[in-house]
């Protein structure tokens, strides 16, 4: 996830910071191992919490009405 995640991401902030340039894809492949970097640990870190959450939105969807 973190993998997709990143190269996504970091090519659309490269996009859209330098536009369509020849050196467009060098830059990302620049950039991309850097967000990896970042995003690995954040979905580690947060993805449980994330998962808990929504856990328990869903249970609450899917509970019986009393009545």
């Amino acid at each position: 996830m973190a993998f997709f995640m990143s190269a996504f991401m970091s090519f659309v902030v490269t996009l859209l910071n330098v536009g369509l340039t020849d050196d467009l894809i060098n830059r990302w492949l620049t950039a991309w191992p850097k967000s990896f970097i970042i995003a690995l640990p954040a979905i580690m870190l947060i993805g449980p919490a994330v998962k808990s959450i929504v856990e328990r939105l869903v249970l609450q969807d899917t509970a019986p009405e009393q009545g």
